[in-house]
Formats: structure tokens, C-alpha cells, sequence
């Protein structure tokens, strides 16, 4: 099983296609996706935190104990010293919940995988 953590500035009504926070300061929740081995999607939920400090999304992510953090644009990099999430932290070209998703699917994200120590055999078309 694999967490994988975003955080999201817009909501959509469809979450697949909520926009991600570029700051810390847009983040209104954080969407949080549970991939089986295989790349099937087990369970997909939202943990609504406006108005929330880096450190408290920094205490999210410990409690969550996600696999990966995407994070496009570095909106959520630690404060120097919390050295286990920054490890975990995933940047890339990802607008939406759905952009993240369909990069760790297409096998876009197996280098930054195995960087943090995930190790998949192959791209899960």
C-alpha cells in the first residue's frame, strides 16, 4: 500500500481535479490517496485545513505517515532540520490531484520513487 499526500488550494467537486497549493498559505485541505501495490486506487479522502500554519500542515504529514508528499511547487518544504518529510517531498509539473495521480501511474514518478526508497517493479500502465 501506498500513501500519497497533496496539498490543495481549490476543490473541485470532482477532488481528482482539485487544483494544488503553489504556497503554504493556499492550502485549504489535504488530499490524501491509498494505492494498492498494483496501482489501484483503494481509497481517496480529504482533511479540510484552512487557515492552517506550515507547522501545522507539517504535523498533518507526521500523523498521516504518507509515502510521498507531492508538492509541486516546494509549498510545503519543511523548516530546516525536519529532515524526514523533506525526504518524502515529490515536485513536478502537477496542477491537479489527477495530474499527480496519472504521473505515479504512467511510471513519471518511479526515479523520485526510488530516491525515497519505494521500489516498484514497473510503470503501472
Amino acid at each position: 500500500m501506498i500513501r500519497m499526500m497533496l496539498p490543495v488550494s481549490v476543490r473541485a467537486q470532482d477532488r481528482l481535479r482539485s487544483r494544488l497549493a503553489r504556497d503554504w498559505r493556499e492550502v485549504s485541505s489535504i488530499v490524501v490517496l491509498d494505492l494498492e501495490d498494483s496501482g489501484v486506487l483503494s481509497d481517496l479522502w480529504e482533511l479540510p485545513l484552512r487557515y492552517a500554519s506550515p507547522e501545522d500542515i507539517l504535523e498533518v504529514a507526521r500523523e498521516l505517515e504518507p509515502d510521498l508528499i507531492v508538492d509541486p511547487a516546494a509549498a510545503l518544504l519543511p523548516p530546516p532540520g525536519v529532515v524526514e518529510l523533506e525526504a518524502l517531498l515529490i515536485s513536478g509539473p502537477f496542477n491537479t490531484v489527477e495530474d499527480a495521480l496519472h504521473a505515479f501511474l504512467s511510471g513519471a514518478m518511479l526515479a523520485p520513487l526510488r530516491r525515497i526508497g519505494l521500489h516498484l517493479g514497473s510503470p503501472l500502465n
